[in-house]
């Protein structure tokens, strides 16, 4: 029987005897966990091995009839034992494996348990009777066949690659997703996803629920919300059995209704374990510290099913993943997406500024509002008095608040201005560009907030200050969240931080500033190796798949009309450029992760709010990823596509166990060419 319960003592609880352990004290250990007290080690009793077979390395221990543990439990044979070397991430520990044959409650067990001889840790346990696992039915963004690739995320494969490359207002259509079932992703070890008569997206690899309220765990009490009720954290429950079928309606919001919400957590659960199954044979397995409840015997520690926090309640407009050393359960965090393209911002009066801005949005306050009004500039009495950060002196009642960016957060600027009787606020940023998106939480906001760029602000403080009167509308239809989860090229960003942190120092070896620059790098490959597919070369202008690709398009886009997106977000995603071997779409290189190096003109840039430094971390990381879709695009024009594919998987992770702790970009470059150096000389040409 496959069991992703959990165990019945901890894994590393610690015996620390004061000598080291002897084979009938690692036994007795072990048959701790059976209800046996300690002091059955003074009742063992060294046995003769079978009649049958080799003794090999083996020694055998049994009890004496009658000896049982606390709910019955007894050995109906000896114990066999060996020592071992056991394989930690620090290093090798000496311990003894041995097999147990269990009976309790009339049910024979059989068990393997590995305990470490200096402290009588129990490193291993691992249920020997296996059954095949159910197939199982989810609905997801991904094909119906093997492999079962996912989709870039609830648009399918609309826009990827972008049609035209250039700004246009294209946005990628939605499309219905697919009921697709599978016991698991095709790869060596084919270890089922669920056991048989699951119920709920709990698993070996995966743990997946709605995270929509404090704490930042799913409580007990939300283990059986199986109902239609969306009040608290659940877990996807089965639809009928063996099916997890939910569909999602694109005309409303991710939190619409529970079934709503469940279609996030069911296409999280899908594409974190088919991510776990996609890399295991390139070499991401137990031993090299994978996420997973049991490790059957294969090395590394379990007890670390990855856990997949869809629709978190603790933020918006982001995700995140937070890694611990193998044997420590990761954290993924798929939030809200609140995104600006619905809020509309027309000045009506004075003709000189009278025309529609593009505005930055709020992701607090209200998601629905049409207000007009006069705008006033907004002053308080500190020495940076136009930035609302204290009480506001001016007079706004029914009026639109002007403030500046900087100082203190947005949602205390919105505050200030509403409780000094605004209807609306208006953000002028403090740095050239577009606007940027706001975020805030913590206040109780009841007024709109929006963010006009720049040199907006310089022209409407012209007109205050010559007296005009400016007059203002702001609209929102209020249909602005995604889900993060429903975008599979974001999770596999998040699923690269997982993947690179534990191959990378065991999740200590990316902590310098650029490390981290790195990391993002890694993640948006890893978005970018699921996104691009071998039909792609079909497409006009990609025949050597020098096209442009986006990474986070669907949880970053919204649109106006049909097929109108004014910030072409289905080109850039969530970065300034997209991902292209052109450099008349991508123009960044090495020299780009220095702050003040002026991006090339050369190329559109993402018209929304991104940070324009280029040592933030996820800036200095397009350079990285850039740098990765080189060499891969490489690889895709000189190979198969699966073979191109297969390879640059196997060539990452080999890279990752190579790249020493808090890496430069060349040195991470050259663990990667390493790796490609031993396998193909030819491909690490390609990529050199």
């Amino acid at each position: 029987m496959v069991t992703w319960a959990a165990p019945r003592l901890p894994l590393q609880s610690k015996a620390a005897p004061a000598t080291l352990l002897d084979a009938p004290g690692a036994v007795a250990r072990a048959l701790q966990d059976w209800g046996f007290a300690p002091e059955v080690v003074g009742q063992l009793q060294s046995a003769a091995p079978p009649a049958t077979g080799e003794a090999g390395p083996y020694e055998w221990w049994a009890l004496p009839s009658g000896v049982t543990g606390t709910g019955g439990a007894s050995l109906p044979e000896p114990v066999r034992v060996k020592p071992v070397w056991f394989r930690l991430p620090q290093g090798l520990v000496a311990a003894y494996y041995m097999e147990l044959l269990v009976v309790e409650d009339g049910e024979e067990h059989a068990w393997a348990y590995v305990v470490a001889r200096d402290d009588g840790r129990l490193l291993l346990r691992h249920n020997q009777t296996a059954h095949a696992g159910d197939t199982f039915s989810y609905r997801v963004l991904g094909e119906s066949a093997p492999p079962y690739m996912p989709w870039p995320g609830a648009q399918g494969r609309n826009g990827t690659p972008h049609p035209t490359g250039t700004p246009s207002g294209y946005a990628a259509p939605m499309v219905a997703s697919n009921l697709v079932s599978l016991a698991n992703a095709p790869f060596s070890r084919n270890d089922p996803w669920l056991p048989v008569g699951a119920t709920q997206t709990l698993g070996n690899n995966v743990h997946a629920f709605a995270n929509l309220a404090a704490p930042d765990d799913l409580n007990p009490g939300d283990e059986t919300q199986c109902g239609d009720t969306l009040a608290r954290d659940f877990r996807a429950c089965a639809t009928a059995p063996g099916v997890f079928d939910y569909g999602y309606d694109h005309g409303q919001g991710p939190l619409a209704s529970k079934s709503q919400a469940a279609a996030s957590v069911v296409n999280l659960f899908y594409m974190n374990n088919w991510l776990h199954d996609w890399f295991y044979d390139a070499g991401f397995d137990e031993a090299a510290g994978n996420a997973q409840a049991d490790n059957f015997g294969r090395g590394g520690l379990g007890g670390d099913a990855l856990r997949a926090q869809a629709l978190d309640y603790s933020g918006t407009n982001n995700a995140n993943m937070m890694t611990p050393a193998d044997g420590a359960p990761s954290r993924m965090r798929m939030y809200r997406f609140v995104n600006s393209t619905p809020v509309q911002a027309t000045v009506s009066a004075p003709a000189v500024i009278a025309r529609s801005y593009a505005v930055g949005a709020a992701s607090f306050g209200p998601l629905i509002y049409d207000v007009s009004g006069d705008v006033v500039a907004a002053q308080d009495a500190v020495p940076s008095p136009s930035d609302a950060c204290s009480t506001i002196t001016t007079n706004l009642t029914g009026k639109i608040a002007l403030v500046d960016r900087g100082t203190c957060s947005f949602d205390t600027k919105v505050n200030n201005a509403q409780t000094a009787g605004a209807i609306g606020v208006v953000v002028v940023n403090n740095v050239a560009g577009p606007p940027a998106d706001m975020a805030g939480t913590g206040l109780t906001i009841t007024i709109p907030s929006i963010m006009i760029s720049q040199q907006d602000g310089v022209d409407w403080k012209a007109q205050l200050m010559a007296n005009a009167i400016v007059t203002l509308r702001m609209q929102s239809t209020g249909a602005a969240e995604r889900s993060s989860a429903l975008d599979n090229g974001v999770i596999a960003h998040e699923w690269g931080h997982f993947i690179t942190n534990r191959l990378i120092g065991n999740a200590s070896g990316l902590t310098s500033h650029h490390a981290v620059g790195l990391g993002e790098g890694w993640g948006d490959f890893h978005a970018l190796l699921v996104t691009v597919a071998d039909a792609d070369r079909n497409q006009p202008g990609n025949n050597l798949y020098q096209g442009a690709y986006a990474a986070g398009s669907y949880a970053m886009g919204s649109v106006v009309g049909p097929d109108i997106d004014p910030f072409d977000v289905a080109l850039f995603g969530i970065r300034r450029y997209p991902y292209s071997t052109d450099m008349g779409k991508n123009p960044l290189t090495l020299k780009h992760i220095t702050d003040g190096v002026a991006l090339p003109a050369t190329a559109p840039r993402n018209p929304k709010g991104v940070n324009l430094s280029n040592a933030e971390v996820h800036n200095m990381g397009e350079v990285m990823a850039t740098m990765l879709w080189e060499c891969y695009t490489g690889l895709l024009n000189a190979h198969p596509f699966t073979t191109a594919q297969d390879r640059m998987k196997n060539y990452l992770v080999a890279g990752y166990k190579l790249t020493p702790v808090n890496p430069t970009l060349p040195e991470a470059r050259d663990a990667l060419l390493a790796a490609m150096a031993a396998s193909d000389p030819a491909d690490r040409a390609r990529c050199a």
